[in-house]
């Protein structure tokens, strides 16, 4: 049962990964969070775009690092100024990222207790605005995100010095697991396929014996009979 459940496990995660299914991560929840007070801020200071964490005021930048502080957004996320247009498969102004390239966990869920957990990356979220004012996120590349500032003649922000996500080394934890886990399981399978070649071989070279016998027995009663 517990076989089973490993290999239905593995089935259905690959299978929900090749449909793009993506979870909601810690990082993926503080880069929403931070879009909304994005959003806010310009509701309320005339779609004025906010520079630093400063301009939320100190009780605001306090919250906000208190209830997300897993992830450290005012540690890890800048303010993009002035905002750069971005091109497909994104649109709209960029106003707010990562400082660091970074990995993100994009799967996780429970089969039978089995947990699969997946990762993408190097990317970045980013922080865009549209011309009504909406603010959302986004994940993009490494590769995107270097071809749009330099399209853009852009600098990007300072790197961070914070330490990897505790999400995302349990999640690279549990991958090695599971390579491990198949890993192991492949080579069960082909060890028994093996002896079964061996023994069916065996069989057939036994039974081959055992018919040159026969025929030699019955060769000879034959003989005998004859005088």
């Amino acid at each position: 049962m517990r076989l089973l459940s490993l290999l239905l496990g593995v089935f259905v995660g690959s299978t929900l990964q090749s449909f793009g299914f993506v979870s909601h991560s810690p990082e993926g929840i503080t880069a929403s969070m931070i879009a909304s007070c994005i959003e806010k801020y310009g509701k309320e200071h005339e779609e004025a775009l906010p520079h630093a964490w400063g301009d939320f005021g100190k009780p605001l930048t306090d919250q906000i690092e208190e209830r997300m502080r897993f992830s450290a957004p005012t540690k890890r996320y800048a303010f993009i100024s002035p905002p750069i247009s971005l091109t497909a498969p994104h649109d709209g102004e960029l106003v707010a990222m990562n400082r660091s390239p970074i990995e993100d966990t994009t799967l996780s869920f429970s089969i039978f207790d089995l947990f699969i957990h997946g990762l993408r990356g190097p990317g970045r979220y980013l922080i865009c605005r549209y011309p009504d004012g909406r603010c959302s996120y986004s994940w993009a590349t490494e590769d995107y995100v270097q071809k749009a500032f330099a399209t853009a003649v852009a600098h990007l922000p300072e790197p961070d010095n914070e330490p990897e996500r505790t999400w995302v080394i349990e999640a690279r934890r549990s991958i090695y697991l599971w390579r491990g886990i198949c890993a192991g399981v492949a080579l069960l399978l082909v060890l028994w396929w093996r002896h079964a070649r061996r023994t069916a071989s065996m069989a057939e070279h036994a039974c081959y014996i055992a018919r040159r016998i026969r025929e030699r027995f019955w060769s000879a009663a034959a003989i005998g009979c004859r005088f």
